[in-house]
This record gives structure tokens, sequence and C-alpha cells, in this order.
């Protein structure tokens, strides 16, 4: 019942304004006013940890050292936007899961676009945490962010993979026929 209605509601016209939304955001998260960009200007060489497939105490302090006052606060701002960017883009991988799969029922494959996005949301909380403290770091926080951020990107990569994986079957079944 629910996965019909999932299915009901993933039309081609929600998931191509998902779309369109998914590249809203990433315009805005790179070129917006407080955008990756705004980092960039303060310093070349600044990795953003949403970004990177994990993390260590060191690395990231460093990393927010290299920030400076104001590259914290800028990537505090960015932060409004990562805030918005999971429910999208997890709703448009579950969209298009949906719409590529053939089974009737729900299974747990679906469930993997909102535990990333969980795991996003539980990543960003913490980074918040993270940078509103420094310098002072609790070691722990880190490790459970960088867990959380290897999840998130896990779990975005598994997701996309069996997204190829339904294209490709739908294609070669269309053209078996």
């Amino acid at each position: 019942m629910f996965y019909l209605k999932l299915k009901t509601f993933f039309t081609n016209r929600i998931i191509v304004v998902l779309a369109i939304l998914w590249i809203l955001m990433n315009l805005l998260m790179k070129f917006g006013s407080a955008g990756t960009n705004s980092l960039i200007q303060l310093n070349e060489d600044i990795e953003i940890p949403d970004l990177m497939f994990g993390y260590n105490y060191n690395s990231l302090y460093t990393l927010l050292e290299n920030f400076g006052k104001q590259g914290r606060s800028n990537y505090l701002d960015f932060q409004f936007y990562d805030y918005v960017y999971p429910l999208i883009y997890s709703s448009l991988l579950l969209g298009i899961f949906i719409r590529l799969n053939s089974i009737k029922t729900i299974n747990f494959w679906i469930y993997l676009p909102w535990i990333g996005a969980i795991a996003d949301y539980f990543e960003n909380i913490l980074l918040r945490d993270i940078i509103i403290s420094f310098p002072k770091m609790d070691d722990n926080l880190v490790q459970i962010s960088s867990v959380f951020t290897i999840a998130k990107w896990l779990l975005a990569y598994i997701t996309i993979g069996l997204i190829i994986i339904l294209i490709l079957k739908k294609l070669y079944l269309k053209f078996l026929k």
C-alpha cells in the first residue's frame, strides 16, 4: 500500500521538479553567498568536510584551523543549504529508484536514500557542534561525525549503483524484445 502511494506520488513531473531543485541547490551550494566558493576565496586549498570520505581529529582540526574564523562562520552559513539538500537528493534518488523498480512491494533497498539523508543530517548536526566549539573539539564527536559522513557517501553510491543497474536492466530487456 505505502509502496503504491510512493509509486503514484513520484510521477515523471515530480522527478523533473526534484532534478531541477537538485541542480539549483548544487548551484547555490557552489556559488551562493554562503557557498563553497566563499570558503575557497579564503583559502584555495580548503576542502569541505561534507565532501570528504571521512576524516580524523587531526585532519579536521587542521582543516578548521585553515578555515580561519571567517571561514568557520561561512561554513556555518553554508550549512543552511545542507539542511535542505538531503531532503531533495534523497527524494530524487528514491523517486528514480521507485520509477525504475518493477517490484510491486516495498523492499529494503528503497530505504537507502532516506537512511543516507538521515546520516547526512546527523553529520551536519555534529559538524556544526564541532565547529561552534572549535578549537576545543571532542574526539568522539569527530569520529562519530566521520562515521556518518562515510555512511552518507556509501549509501548514496550504493543507491546510484542500484539505479544504474536498474537502467541497464531496463535497456537490456527493451533491446531483448
